[in-house]
């Protein structure tokens, strides 16, 4: 628990929780205890220190709130003096961190107060000298400024934390033996001292939540005994993953065995309980958690308290030990396809593939890498039996042959049978032909359950003869306009769904438009602020599509549920639609209607408050700006949209969130004619604009082509600074033979920046020049450009410098010299802080990370490089180096590494990450392997002439000398005869009109 007065300490606090946030352990601080329902604040302190595993305490310049109470506080002590008092009662580790006289405070920040002066006097005394000989209890540390704080917390905390572990292996070999994880020696179970662990006991079923289906359950007789023969005791696999796309019935089948069948086909079950992963939040650790919460009969917040490994370990061994039944209902909400802003308006069929068009993003492998290693484990997890459903099949399940792993077993779900299919019409009221419904439903939509709906749907809607299956059948202006028959199966699908949305009356269809416009689900007062125009003529004949009042939109809402095209979240208490369904509604809409449905969209979004896009963290941070920009795309006013995009959104989703796959689809609704055609933009800098940031975005050979365009879009209305970065762009886009040409621009455009005196492009020209020095290994160059860096201070523009780029181009520097320090990094950390990058904070736990792997500290250099993997797979990126450091770092703290993973490594790795590729081969004692990926990082590396990469260069001769390997021979590349492009010409004017001081046209 971290302790201390709020107000004027609001930094120093900051800096504790992010170090304790870091080191994967869960601050116990009022900032996330939220609003309590029962209790005053002495009772919710007292209970932090108590759920507590440790004591931090901060003892400032303010005495801070003193609540009196006769019985629990006659002395009027401050809240964090009481807090102190219990920690010490509790024999808590402690931590005490006292401000010393010297620090610059505001004069509010200190105590007036005479009385409560002299009180904290007393405290600050009294703290300093309660202390003993033990390692960590009671140790108090001075500190004069927030940057010596920073530093003092993370070596105090990190004392403190490994304390903890090593009191932990040692009283808590396994779990529920020795002391409680709450801390105390009471060894009955938390329910019998009296608490309620919120879920029941085992082995009655626990559910978080429990699940709650749209309709009855019909049919599946094969695969309920399917579930029922794999469970048994004597079938191999532990376990089972159940695949198929959205609106196939997964959750409900596997819900419906499980309450119904599960326990008739095995009686000796220790328990049984379902977890869904589409719950907000839901995450592995969560689920872990709740898990562990149930099976032991503890509070599940005793178990937040340990990290991720300890988590996953316990509730191995606590599956091993007896048969378990868990139950994920779906899982693919832990993978990169399906996290991003839009994952439930997404089609599977895009996410079922191994990448995706936007940014290469590897869309079965788990957003956090600890992930991928938990469900490899869980397939071995005997006795117990694990039930899976998903609509992707998670890459740590498979190996490099496409084939699930030992202990997997992985069943597609087909559609439902025939006749289940009927049941399911016929319970909605359609009567008729047995075989002839069979039939069309087999033939027409292979029995999928969200199109046997909307065929329901649509059959009880015709008007001659409402649900007469036969009769709608053979009307050629229903049944038989479908007009099937040429169509393959996804076609028929997606026409079945545009006949039932084309059926629908005017309200219906309007609202169901307005929906397939959002990107995400919306509440019930969400749906009325968007969905209700008040009446303001008679509309007698009802041709009014507007829905006037919220009598109208619950009968539109029930419709649209009834024909089963709407989709209600009970636990959420949201409305969304199915992917599928809201695919073929975008493409029904015309433009008018867009238009006026988008304008709604728009009143509505813009006047809620968000945060500002500068202070934006998280993609949910952000959302609002995405839906505006999208609902100007969607209306074609482009314009509108870039001025919504443009500058703090921008920099938002790109260096905040890092959200690119996300800041490319609002780009590409820029280009609607496709990338080889100009932005549909009538101004030269706003066309400019969104093309460097396409050529950003983009793979390298696209990027080319669209630097080019926005060197000529630059040139239209010359401005030094578009130039300069459309020349550096372009030049780093040529291929190697091209080196005499790059070389050629990157000294053009060195030379505008001289003549167009920009301090802010000198900055930026002086910075590139640094990365590149650090890169190449040029150490006196480095140092040169360091000092002038230095001296031209950091106060630019975002769009020219985010705080904490040089800081962390620096560190780099001295990591690669052996140079680099604990205060180095933190003060780098610190800077990066207040920018906010997530590019600049991932760069950093690498660094952090490879700092840990030089000083032999593999434990922490895997908790810096699994964050750092996650914060890119949450943005849906691959980080191939980071990975094969990841495993590197495991090996090296004696945890195994499937040789399987780093063949995957060795196959997708590009050249540049090669050298630790063959580092991770040798660790594993495969020096053939390890001389292969040295010898191509060897030879990769010295093509880079004369920007050759020596921190990759030295890796390899290392590899190759530690292996007795020669070194590759080396045929340099030739390079083409110096091309001039054509608006070289151009360019070169330009620059000799600035350096003239005329530089118009």
């Amino acid at each position: 628990m971290l302790s201390s007065t709020f107000t004027d300490l609001k930094e120093h606090r900051a800096r504790a929780i992010e170090v304790i946030s870091k080191l994967h352990y869960m601050p116990s601080v009022m900032e996330h205890s939220g609003a309590q329902a029962e209790g005053d604040v002495i009772d919710t302190s007292l209970d932090m220190v108590r759920n507590a595993a440790a004591y931090i305490g901060v003892i400032g310049l303010k005495y801070g709130q003193a609540p009196f109470d006769p019985v629990r506080n006659p002395d009027r002590l401050s809240i964090t003096e009481l807090e102190f008092n219990e920690a010490m009662r509790l024999g808590r580790p402690m931590v005490l961190f006292i401000m010393g006289p010297d620090h610059l405070v505001r004069a509010a920040d200190i105590e007036s107060d005479p009385e409560k002066r002299i009180k904290l006097d007393e405290f600050r005394e009294r703290a300093k000298k309660m202390r003993n000989d033990a390692e960590v209890q009671r140790v108090y540390e001075v500190f004069s400024s927030l940057e010596q704080f920073s530093t003092a917390a993370a070596t105090a905390i990190g004392n403190l934390i490994r304390l903890l572990e090593r009191n932990e292996r040692r009283d808590l070999e396994v779990l529920g033996e020795g002391a409680g994880l709450d801390g105390s020696t009471d060894q009955r179970s938390f329910r019998e001292r009296g608490l309620d662990t919120g879920l029941p006991r085992p082995p009655a079923l626990a559910a978080v939540p429990r699940y709650l289906g749209s309709h009855s359950f019909v049919g599946r007789e094969s695969e309920l005994l399917m579930l029922s023969d794999w469970c048994d005791a004597a079938d191999p696999n532990s376990m089972l993953l159940l695949e198929a796309v959205g609106g196939s019935g997964k959750s409900m089948l596997t819900w419906e065995w499980l309450t119904k069948h599960s326990t008739r086909a095995r009686e000796d079950w220790a328990g049984r309980f379902w977890y869904s992963f589409y719950e907000k939040g839901a995450v592995m650790t969560d689920f872990c958690c709740a898990a562990l919460a149930y099976m032991t009969d503890t509070d599940p917040s005793a178990f937040r308290k340990l990290r991720t490994q300890q988590l996953f370990d316990r509730l191995i061994a606590q599956l091993e030990r007896n048969p378990w039944l868990l139950v994920l209902d779906g899982l693919e909400r832990v993978l990169v396809a399906y996290h991003r802003h839009d994952a439930a308006q997404m089609l599977d069929s895009d996410a079922g593939v191994v990448s995706d068009q936007i940014a290469g993003r590897d869309n079965w492998s788990s957003i956090r890498p600890e992930d991928d290693r938990l469900l490899r484990r869980l397939a071995d997890a005997v006795p117990s039996k694990i039930l899976v459903s998903s609509r992707l099949m998670p890459r740590a399940l498979i190996n490099s042959s496409r084939a699930v792993v030992p202990g997997v077993r992985r069943q597609l779900l087909p559609g439902l049978r025939p006749v289940d299919a009927e049941t399911m019409v016929r319970s909605s009221g359609v009567f008729g032909d047995s075989i002839a419904i069979r039939a069309y439903l087999q033939r027409n939509c292979d029995c999928h359950p969200l199109v046997v709906g909307a065929l329901a749907g649509l059959i009880n809607d015709y008007p001659p003869d409402r649900g007469n299956f036969d009769r709608w059948s053979e009307d050629p202006k229903y049944g038989m306009s479908l007009n099937l028959g040429q169509l393959d199966l996804v076609q028929r699908k997606n026409h079945i769904l545009e006949t039932a949305i084309g059926a629908l009356d005017q309200k219906g269809r309007r609202l169901l438009h307005l929906l397939s416009l959002l990107r995400s689900a919306v509440d019930f007062k969400s749906l009325e602020a968007l969905a209700i125009v008040p009446n303001r003529v008679n509309d007698p004949d009802g041709t009014d599509p507007n829905i006037s009042n919220a009598n109208d939109l619950g009968m539109a809402i029930r419709d649209l549920e009834q024909r089963g095209l709407l989709q209600y979240d009970l636990s959420g208490k949201r409305y969304d639609l199915h992917p599928v369904v809201r695919g073929v509604a975008v493409e029904r809409i015309n433009q008018e209607e867009t238009s006026v449905l988008g304008q709604k969209v728009l009143d509505h979004f813009t006047s809620r408050q968000h945060v500002p896009w500068n202070d934006a963290q998280k993609l949910e941070d952000v959302s609002d700006g995405i839906q505006v920009v999208s609902a100007f795309l969607r209306m074609k006013r482009y314009s509108d949209a870039f001025y919504a995009l443009a500058e703090d959104l921008a920099n938002a989703l790109h260096y905040n969130v890092g959200a690119d796959p996300e800041f490319l689809s609002l780009i590409r609704g820029f280009f609607p004619e496709g990338w080889d055609n100009s932005p549909a933009l009538t101004e030269t800098t706003q066309r400019w604009y969104i093309t460097n940031c396409a050529a950003v975005l983009l793979s390298p050979a696209r990027a080319r082509e669209l630097h080019e365009r926005a060197i000529l879009l630059s040139l239209n209305e010359p401005s030094p600074d578009s130039l300069y970065i459309s020349l550096c762009g372009f030049a780093n886009c040529l291929s190697r033979n091209e080196f005499l040409a790059a070389e050629r621009l990157r000294t053009l455009a060195a030379e505008l920046v001289e003549a167009s005196r920009d301090p802010e492009l000198l900055f930026m020209s002086k910075f590139r020049a640094y990365s590149l020095a650090v890169r190449t290994g040029n150490r006196q160059l480095a140092d040169e450009l360091w000092a002038v860096l230095e001296h031209m201070g950091r106060d630019w523009r975002r769009g020219v410098y985010r705080p904490g780029e040089a800081e962390t181009e620096r560190a780099l520097d001295l990591l690669n010299r052996g140079e680099l320090t604990e205060q180095i990094l933190t003060r780098a950390e610190e800077v990066v802080a207040r920018g906010n990058s997530i590019w600049l904070k991932q760069n950093l736990r690498e660094i952090r990370g490879e700092w840990y792997l030089a000083r032999k500290d593999p434990d922490r250099a895997i908790d810096c490089f699994s964050e750092a993997l996650t914060w890119c797979r949450e943005r849906g990126l691959e980080n191939h180096h980071c990975e094969a450091r990841l495993a590197l770092a495991r090996l090296r703290a004696g945890e195994s590494c499937e040789k399987a993973e780093v063949e995957r490594l060795s196959t997708v790795s590009e050249d540049a990450d090669s050298v630790v590729v063959a580092e991770l081969w040798q660790e594993l004692g495969e020096p053939r392997e390890a001389v292969k990926h040295a010898r191509r990082a060897y030879l990769w590396a010295v093509q880079q002439e004369p920007y050759v990469p020596l921190d990759c260069l030295d890796g390899a001769v290392r590899i190759l000398a530690d292996c007795s390997a020669d070194l590759p021979p080396f045929i340099a590349i030739g390079h083409e005869d110096e091309h001039v492009f054509l608006w070289e010409a151009a360019v070169r004017s330009y620059v000799g009109k600035l350096q003239m001081g005329n530089p118009t046209n």
